[in-house]
């Protein structure tokens, strides 16, 4: 008896967040606190409706209750999402599993240059621009996402499908895809199970395929799931590992991966943060067991720290993981510390570095050039992975740092002359209806070009003046950055 009362308070629980509106409520707030989500209540111990929780009727953003949406009924035949409506379209996600790419027509680019340099003459400094004259970025995206929306449960959630619509159409409008300089591929596979499984536990990727399979809901820690969610997520991971493979193995300058649902919060057993299955974390260990490379760097600027990628590697020394974030003390996921360092072989190969609320773009470029840069060169990766975050960009109000596109576009920059290794750009958070520009704006440095979003006038007096304090406190941070880790 006393584990059904357990079980009904859970359920009871989940009810009363599902029926939240989620720009009401702080983005952790949403969260249940399981110690076995997969044993707890696993998928068998809820009826739910077999059939597909997708409908046209969905677009009116319902609030519902999860009795409602395990109810029985009819079988609707819209099963995915329709961008202009919020109805449904994805039949079936696996029939687009193949690969394919698209070529575009040639346009006069605005860097002239040397010739190409071969492969082994990777992007050292401003050799990286020499290749940019030949090389192009390959860019990652699959309109399967669109699958993969609360709508389709009839709740609201700010990462849903327009977060990359919104950020492919106004590449689109802006002829990114019609520049020479870029190549968008849009067919790509699936992560097979495989690939999953040597991050996440088998009985957490059982969770997930059986929950999904019987309807899905909400989970719990801002995290949902729709009927095709499994499938959209392995496509995500796919996204990331197409992403890397068209670096390694094709000559491209390097690639940005437009994904969904993102991953840097994910566990090994356990979702979290909208995430499901961890991108950066299933790259990282494919291209050590598939392609062969020693050394992964996971370099992640999403204003949340990276705490699933930190905890799947906190004991191992070939994979560094590197988090730059917002302090974590009264903020999500209230783990990320500059204190957390990795532990036994992996001791001294995770990294923190604790952004104070407000902090904007010189703060950041402070950290990249006395921090994040000196750490890459010492560990001297074979691969570095970039969890793109734009939730720290100025329009997010929730998360109250200062980011402006100059500072995407800096940080850009950064890497452009500093990288002397292939690297792959993989999007994680960003709420806001920016995302695009902001894309342009670090493709832009990428490429040496001039940043095309030109953003004035944007902080009030008052707050240069605040700004000053919150420099002074990043700088601090910085520092004790770099005594724990012995930077000079």
């Amino acid at each position: 008896m006393g584990q059904i009362n357990k079980k009904n308070d859970i359920l009871k629980k989940i009810n009363d967040l599902a029926i939240s509106q989620f720009d009401e409520i702080e983005y952790e707030s949403a969260s249940i606190k399981l110690d076995n989500p997969v044993d707890e209540v696993t998928a068998k111990d809820i009826p739910r409706k077999k059939t597909s929780l997708c409908s046209s009727k969905m677009g009116r953003k319902e609030k519902i209750s999860i009795e409602d949406i395990f109810s029985n009924g009819t079988e609707d035949e819209n099963t995915g999402m329709d961008p202009e409506n919020n109805s449904c379209l994805l039949k079936n996600p696996q029939e687009k599993k193949s690969s394919s790419d698209i070529s575009f027509p040639v346009k006069e680019t605005e860097i002239s240059g040397t010739p190409e340099k071969t492969k082994q003459e990777k992007i050292i400094n401003s050799d990286y621009l020499n290749k940019s004259d030949t090389q192009k970025i390959a860019l990652i995206y699959n309109t399967d996402h669109e699958a993969h929306s609360s709508v389709c449960l009839g709740m609201e959630s700010p990462e849903r499908p327009q977060r990359l619509t919104d950020a492919y159409w106004y590449l689109k409008k802006n002829r990114i895809f019609e520049d020479d300089k870029f190549e968008l591929f849009t067919r790509f596979e699936m992560a097979r199970e495989r690939d999953i499984l040597r991050v996440h536990t088998s009985s957490y990727v059982d969770f997930i395929r059986s929950y999904a399979s019987k309807g899905g809901g909400f989970l719990g820690d801002s995290t949902y799931i729709t009927p095709q969610s499994y499938e959209i997520a392995l496509m995500a991971a796919g996204g990331a590992i197409k992403a890397a493979e068209l670096v390694i193995d094709e000559n491209y300058l390097c690639s940005f991966a437009l994904i969904r649902p993102p991953g840097h919060h994910a566990g090994s057993d356990k979702y979290s943060g909208f995430c499901m299955f961890n991108n950066a974390a299933v790259l990282a260990r494919y291209l050590q067991q598939v392609k062969g490379l020693k050394k992964i760097l996971i370099l992640d600027w999403d204003a949340h720290a990276g705490n699933g990628t930190m905890d799947i590697f906190y004991s191992d020394p070939t994979v560094m993981t590197v988090s730059i974030h917002r302090d974590p003390a009264d903020y999500y996921p209230r783990t990320g510390f500059i204190d957390q360092t990795g532990e036994g072989a992996g001791k001294g190969f995770t990294a923190n570095i604790e952004m104070p609320q407000g902090s904007g773009d010189e703060e950041y470029i402070m950290a990249f050039k006395e921090v994040i840069i000196p750490l890459i060169n010492r560990f001297s990766p074979d691969f570095v992975i970039c969890c793109c975050g734009f939730d720290g960009y100025y329009q997010e109000k929730n998360n109250k740092l200062k980011l402006t596109a100059e500072g995407y576009y800096q940080i850009g920059k950064i890497l452009r002359d500093s990288l002397s290794v292939d690297f792959t750009l993989l999007l994680e958070g960003g709420y806001h209806r920016f995302n695009g520009q902001l894309c342009h704006s670090i493709l832009s440095s990428l490429l040496g070009r001039k940043n095309p979003i030109n953003e004035s006038d944007i902080f009030s007096q008052y707050e240069l003046g605040i700004q000053k304090k919150i420099y002074q406190k990043a700088q601090k941070n910085i520092a004790d950055v770099k005594e724990l880790f012995s930077i000079k």
